[in-house]
C-alpha cells in the first residue's frame, strides 16, 4: 500500500499543544489539514491532558519562552514572558508519548521544549550572544533567512535538498543539545535550526524545527514536512 493509501485509509487523532492564541492555533491545525483533509486535530492543555492518549501524534507549538531553570538560559534577566505550568505539562506530555512510540513534531518554542525536556540547554537571548537578530517584531517585515541542511539526515531525506529558505520568530535558541540529538540544519550564523535523533533505530518520528512551517506556504521545508509527519502518525 502507498504511504498515501495508507494515511487516507484511516481517521487520525493529532493532538496540538495550546499556544494561547486561538488564531495562531487554528494554523496548525489548518497546516496538517491542507496535506489530510480528514486529520482530526484536538487542541491538548493540563486540563484535558489524558486525551492525548487517544491520539496517534503529538505537534509541540510554538509560543512564550521556556523557565530558565528549566531550560539553563543564562542571564535569566533576557527570558520574557514565561509559562511554568506549561512548560510542566508538556515536557510530562513528552515523556509518556516518547513511552509510547507516538511521533513528535516540535515547531519554534516546541522544539526548545522537547530539547530541553530531554537534557538539552538554551540561549537566553541571541543578540546577547552575538547572533543576528532571528526574531520577527509585530511592525516589521517578516524575518526571512537560509539555512542549511545536512546531508544524509532525516530532514535531508524528508525535503530532498541542501537548503532553503525559512521564516524566523524567535530570540531564544538551542545552545546545547539533548545528549539523544543531533543538529540537522543551520542558520548562516551557525544558530541550531532543526534537531532530530542522533541514533534512530528503535525510535519513533521525531523531528524538531526553529521555523515555522504552518505559516509557509509552497515550500518543501513545509508541506514535506507535515506529509512525513502525518505519515509515521498513521501508522500508529
Amino acid at each position: 500500500m502507498e504511504e498515501d493509501d495508507f494515511r487516507s485509509s484511516k481517521t487520525m487523532k493529532i493532538g496540538i499543544t495550546d499556544c494561547k492564541n486561538n488564531e495562531k492555533q487554528e494554523l496548525y491545525s489548518r497546516w496538517l489539514k491542507s496535506v489530510d483533509a480528514e486529520t482530526e486535530c484536538i487542541v491538548l492543555s493540563p486540563w484535558n491532558e489524558d486525551d492525548a492518549e487517544t491520539c496517534s501524534g503529538i505537534l509541540f507549538t510554538g509560543g512564550a519562552d521556556i523557565d530558565p531553570e528549566l531550560s539553563q538560559a543564562k542571564p535569566a534577566t533576557l527570558v520574557k514572558k514565561i509559562d511554568r505550568e506549561r512548560d510542566d505539562f508538556e515536557i510530562r506530555l513528552l515523556k509518556k508519548n516518547l513511552n509510547r512510540n507516538i511521533p513528535i513534531l516540535g515547531i519554534c518554542r516546541g522544539m526548545q521544549l522537547v530539547n530541553v525536556g530531554l537534557g538539552g540547554s538554551l540561549f537566553a537571548d541571541l543578540e546577547y550572544e552575538q547572533f543576528k537578530k532571528h526574531d520577527s517584531e509585530k511592525d516589521e517585515p517578516e524575518n526571512i533567512h537560509p539555512i542549511s541542511i545536512v546531508e544524509q539526515s532525516a530532514l535531508h531525506a524528508i525535503v530532498q535538498r541542501n537548503g532553503g529558505s525559512v521564516n524566523s520568530y524567535h530570540h531564544q535558541a538551542v545552545k546545547m543539545a539533548a545528549p539523544e540529538f543531533i543538529a540537522s540544519s543551520f542558520s548562516e550564523d551557525n544558530v541550531i535550526e532543526s534537531l532530530e535523533w542522533k541514533e534512530k533505530a528503535g525510535k519513533p518520528f521525531l523531528l524538531l524545527v526553529q521555523w515555522h512551517p504552518e505559516r509557509m506556504e509552497n515550500n518543501p521545508l513545509s508541506k514535506n514536512i507535515a506529509e512525513k509527519f502525518l505519515d509515521a502518525s498513521a501508522k500508529k
